[in-house]
């Protein structure tokens, strides 16, 4: 049967606006609560900042929550797009950043203990058609040699043990949930400068 509910605000109870009613006077008031503003407004208060953050709907109501909640090394284009358009040096840069973008999310998970499934598992990406599947061997040894990033091409029949995990109920591949994320990301806090 067919579900037209958004599966990740299935995944966490919504979080609840605060009583508290907006304050008068802050150092920085933050519009939107998703990654982007929740991320700022965590950063300004660590710093010592009075932060409000004001969102028209719930925390993560967005874009935030309506994403696959995958953390994956690497950026939207290809390996080799990325060479042809920045150049090789910046392309490593760029993708050595992406690495680093990973540690940040399991950082900030652990320090603020959101309850989100995070786990470093790895990714699958599978051909759709053979003709795909031609270039994937080529690709992976593009990204070793340039970024020093190991992958592994697999045939499909090699396939179905992996593919069974991401598929069954089985807890052995696990992604951080983008609603629980934010929703843990948002917890109220009362904090005064320097705190």
């Amino acid at each position: 049967m067919l579900s037209e509910k958004n599966f990740w605000n299935s995944t966490v109870e919504p979080a609840s606006r605060p009583d508290a009613a907006v304050p008068s006077r802050v150092d920085v008031a933050i519009v939107g609560g998703g990654y982007a503003g929740l991320s700022a407004a965590r950063v300004l208060a660590r710093s010592g900042a009075r932060v409000a953050v004001l969102e028209q709907e719930t925390v993560g109501w967005g874009a935030s929550s309506r994403n696959a909640g995958m953390v994956l090394t690497g950026m939207k284009l290809g390996p080799e797009a990325l060479v042809k358009k920045y150049g090789e040096a910046r392309a490593r840069r760029m993708f050595a950043f992406s690495l680093s973008a990973i540690d940040t999310v399991e950082r900030i998970v652990n320090e603020e203990q959101i309850a989100c499934g995070f786990a470093r598992s790895g990714h699958l990406e599978a051909a759709w058609k053979p003709a795909h599947f031609a270039g994937y061997a080529a690709a992976a040894e593009f990204m070793e040699k340039t970024f020093g990033h190991r992958v592994q091409v697999l045939e499909a029949s090699n396939c179905q043990s992996l593919t069974h995990a991401f598929t069954s109920t089985s807890r052995t591949v696990r992604r951080r949930y983008p609603r629980s994320t934010c929703v843990g990301k948002a917890r109220p806090r009362t904090t005064s400068p320097g705190s």
